[in-house]
């Protein structure tokens, strides 16, 4: 310790040189918070083109990561039924669709997004296909012929509209995917959708979303209401409303604590000084972020107002010491005695940095990717923070002259100082009121605890009069929302290459190496070299010959007799790999079909979409459209027949048409159920919606296809898969990290300070103060109505983190005065009365306007629009709040009324009032 005491003073002994270390090195971190590439001489430089600049990422799988279970089934869901990309949509609204005009001006919309780099896979009315039987053979048609140019043939006629009316309509897959289910009072739906994938490159792209939305309004009609929607939307929305709401209150917030600063020591040196060090505390620590190329999400913001607000909790307790101590400081001696002063509050700042550091790190356990970063650089930002306060702030205070006091009188004798001492006479005098009053309140806040709800909705993120609240009703009304949830069901879980087995593999694969190696498709690949293999060894000819890799049958191997294309085979090639073909079985398909209307049947599920839509389309027309014939064929030949005749596109020629690719498997084994999600009423859908429309899927599943299952039907493996699902998983985490990060914050800090006090109970009292900021914490939430989100789940690592400072200092002064005073065991009331009142006395001061700074600075963030900001912000200051009047009342009058758990062992004695000398020196 007196090796590091040295080191840490060293700072008052070289004081330029300690200030030109601390600048160049801010110099050198310069390039992490903008990247080599913004620096002209340094842009060309190959290896560092890509170090440094801060990137955000608000993506759901920027929060989970690569958790192991759920990562690989959603990663097998998109290998399996293609890369489930981002998508956008775009709704054209017009008093009539069934125009020229309005189709038209769709494909002047459509053309320009599909011609946007970075956009792919556009569908709308121009190009969308429906299926028709010809012979028996069942084909796709455009909607909207083309000419050999390629350009759409837009109905102009009345009749031609008319025609293309009936046939959008009699498709039950069009409603909510290429048109509005609102419609006017003529009875025309209101508006046309057309959707579009993203690249992965441009995913989560502010600036793309800005240039979809410029292409837009380029082509702007007065005619029609266009409106732009979709996953990527609302997170650009976030990405800028946390950005921006923070941009515009920063200067706010640091002058909001400069005055803080001023009120309490009313000079330069203690507002320039401490707000500089806690700025260059922050920018290292978003330095270190965007060197170690982590993406930031929202939540990060929060680091600056944190890391200035709560820099200041040790750069008040520094300068609280040196003015106390600036009496003693001459010319000569100046060095020296800030030396001493800095040792003096040495072993303070030091603890109250570790216990903050422990209480902040506590996020590093929780699974979500974004907190548990959070949780690292909240606590290197600390520990830059400290860093300052020991090394630069004395550096500078060195280079001053020495405080003068003002009309001869000492620091302690401001009005502030003569109004907290009245606090602290109160605080010991009516211990027993203090003490029964805050048991009050904390009960009332307990009851509060029960009514906190995690079930969040997106739309929980903004304000009432923001567009994404308007966009998130339009398309839940038109399209049934944006949201998905998706069943998977596998009908051979005993296949080799099954989902379960599959799943199972990659999880054991991905723990012992970190790596998911081997894909879906690689599998399959490797099956059907085998059998490729097999083939050639029976057939008598030359090693030379090459297997055409387009001559593949999808349902198993014809023993190396010419193959015709894969759905014009015969039916009795099913027959001849019985692993393959299991989702083809009629009284499966039935009960999958009952699935979705009893999904349909729940509040918040919009439409349902599977192979069932297209088998029912298939003998609808089959049977020269007869509505009888609208439903899933009675056998599986049926079945059978149909998928073979159909004779769709495969643009990326991995055996299965385009069209069935999001819905069933190449093996034809599993199938995928698309529910899209909506608001439920005029309510917006929950996690916790989904989370019950989940549960009751499941049990339907395992009551009709598992419980009731017939001897001729197949077997079943079955999980449930898309965003809704993600979006619930993290919030299952966030409940599950709270816990943990508060028993573990709380028991750690225990620890701590009952090693440093050599006191369990001292170590057990310390978290008082913090068991009661948590608690009302809570409990305001719960009143209020406050959701527990990523945001809102920091603030009980906040308020232990933050919190413990105030406990530590108050804790460390009273065994000081505790030894001042040389309590021994069997000392009177009046002693602890007098001891505790002096610990209140050099305490309380720095700890009301640290708390202040943190209060008043976080309140300012509290005028943001962006919903989780502005509720966080509010209850940093209000646990700040609590935290303070805990540490400097109720604390105090536990240890008065249960003296032993501090004090030397006690005597009983009676004596009477108390008598005290308001802030004695000592």
């Amino acid at each position: 310790m007196r090796r590091f005491d040295k080191i840490i003073m060293s700072s008052t002994k070289r004081p330029v040189t300690t200030v030109i270390i601390i600048l160049v090195v801010s110099l050198l971190f310069v390039p992490g918070l903008i990247g080599f590439k913004s620096i002209p001489f340094l842009q060309n430089i190959e290896i560092l083109k890509n170090v440094g600049g801060l990137v955000q990422d608000n993506s759901n799988k920027g929060y989970l990561g690569d958790l192991s279970k759920f990562n690989v089934e959603s990663e097998y869901v998109d290998e399996v039924f293609g890369r489930n990309r981002s998508t956008l949509f775009v709704s054209v609204e017009g008093d009539n669709i069934y125009s020229y005009d309005a189709l038209h001006y769709v494909y002047t919309l459509h053309k320009a997004l599909e011609n946007i780099e970075g956009v792919e896979d556009c569908l709308s009315i121009i190009n969308v296909e429906d299926v028709t039987g010809v012979d028996d053979e069942i084909k796709s048609y455009s909607l909207i012929a083309e000419d050999p140019d390629g350009s759409p043939l837009i109905p102009s006629t009345e009749e031609d509209l008319a025609s293309l009316r009936r046939e959008v309509e009699s498709n039950e897959m069009f409603e909510t995917n290429i048109y509005s289910k609102v419609r006017n009072a003529g009875g025309i739906p209101i508006a046309w959708n057309i959707s579009f994938a993203i690249e992965e490159t441009q995913t989560r792209s502010t600036d793309f979303i800005n240039h979809i939305e410029k292409v837009i309004t380029r082509y702007k009609d007065p005619r029609y209401k266009v409106y732009l929607f979709g996953g990527d939307v609302l997170s650009r929305e976030v990405d800028n409303s946390g950005l921006k709401d923070l941009a515009q209150q920063m200067p706010l917030i640091i002058l909001v604590i400069c005055f803080i600063y001023f009120l309490n020591f009313r000079s330069f040196r203690g507002v320039v000084f401490p707000i500089v060090g806690n700025i260059l505390a922050a920018l290292w620590t978003y330095s270190i972020i965007g060197y170690a190329g982590i993406k930031l999400a929202f939540i990060h913001l929060l680091l600056m107002p944190l890391l200035i607000a709560l820099g200041s909790s040790y750069a008040i307790h520094l300068l609280n010491q040196y003015y106390r101590e600036a009496h003693n400081y001459t010319k000569e001696n100046k060095n020296t005695k800030i030396g001493l002063t800095i040792k003096h509050i040495l072993k303070t700042i030091i603890l109250a940095g570790l216990t903050t550091m422990i209480g902040l790190s506590s996020n590093i356990i929780n699974r979500l990717v974004h907190l548990k970063t959070f949780g690292i650089f909240a606590s290197i930002g600390v520990l830059f923070s400290v860093i300052m306060a020991l090394t630069f702030i004395p550096a500078l205070l060195t280079l001053m002259k020495s405080p003068k006091q003002k009309n001869g009188k000492k620091f302690t004798e401001s009005i502030f100082d003569k109004l907290i001492d009245k606090l602290n006479l109160m605080t010991v005098r009516h211990k027993y009121i203090i003490f029964f009053v805050v048991l009050a309140i904390v009960g009332m806040g307990i009851i509060g605890t029960f009514f906190v709800s995690n079930e969040i909705a997106n739309t929980d993120y903004f304000a009432k009069e923001h567009k994404i609240r308007f966009l998130t009703n339009y398309f839940s009304e038109n399209f049934d929302g944006v949201e998905t949830m998706s069943i998977i069901i596998d009908t051979n879980p005993a296949y080799e290459y099954s989902a379960k087995n599959e799943i199972e593999r990659k999880i054991k694969e991905s723990k012992k190496t970190d790596k998911i190696i081997t894909t879906y498709e690689e599998n399959m690949k490797a099956e059907q070299d085998a059998r490729d293999a097999s083939s050639e060894a029976n057939v008598s000819g030359s090693s030379d010959a090459q297997s055409d890799p387009f001559e593949t049958d999808l349902f198993g191997d014809t023993g190396g007799a010419d193959m015709e294309d894969i759905f014009s085979t015969d039916i009795d090639d099913f027959k001849v790999n019985p692993e393959t073909g299991k989702a083809l079985n009629a009284k499966f398909l039935k009960k999958v079909e009952s699935l979705m209307a009893y999904a349909e049947s729940l509040d918040g599920v919009g439409k349902a979409y599977s192979f069932i839509n297209l088998q029912k389309r298939f003998n609808f027309i089959m049977h020269n459209d007869d509505p009888a014939y609208d439903v899933i064929p009675d056998t599986d030949q049926e079945i059978i027949s149909y998928t073979e005749s159909f004779g769709g596109s495969d643009d990326n020629f991995d055996g299965l048409p385009d069209t069935f690719e999001n819905m069933i498997d190449p093996a034809m084994n599993i199938v995928k159920i698309t529910l899209k999600l909506k608001n439920i009423g005029t309510r917006d859908i929950t996690t916790g919606d989904e989370q019950r429309i989940r549960t009751k899927l499941d049990n339907y599943i395992v009551d009709n296809f598992i419980s009731e299952k017939d001897s001729d039907e197949p077997d079943i493996y079955y999980f449930f898969s898309g965003g809704s699902i993600t979006f619930m998983t993290i919030q299952n985490y966030i409940v599950y990290g709270q816990i943990i990060s508060i028993i573990f914050s709380l028991i750690a800090i225990a620890i701590i300070t009952s090693i440093l006090f050599k006191s369990v109970k001292t170590g057990c009292i310390s978290i008082i103060p913090l068991g009661v900021a948590v608690i009302m914490n809570f409990g305001v939430m719960g009143i209020f109505g406050i959701k527990l989100d990523i945001a809102t789940s920091l603030i009980a690592s906040f308020a232990i983190g933050i919190g413990i400072d105030d406990t530590i200092h108050f804790l460390l002064n009273l065994r000081k005065q505790i030894k001042h005073h040389k309590v021994k065991p069997g000392a009177t009331p009046e002693i602890y009365t007098r001891v505790v009142y002096q610990a209140l006395h050099h305490t309380s001061k720095a700890i009301i306007f640290t708390s202040l700074a943190l209060i008043f600075g976080f309140m300012v963030i509290g005028f943001s629009s962006f919903l989780p900001i502005k509720y966080f912000s509010l209850l940093v200051a209000l646990t700040m709040v609590n935290a303070t009047w805990a540490t400097l009342m109720f604390l105090p009058a536990v240890i008065l009324i249960f003296p032993a758990l501090v004090f030397p062992g006690r005597k009983k004695s009676h004596a009477g009032k108390v008598h005290l000398v308001p802030h004695t020196e000592s």
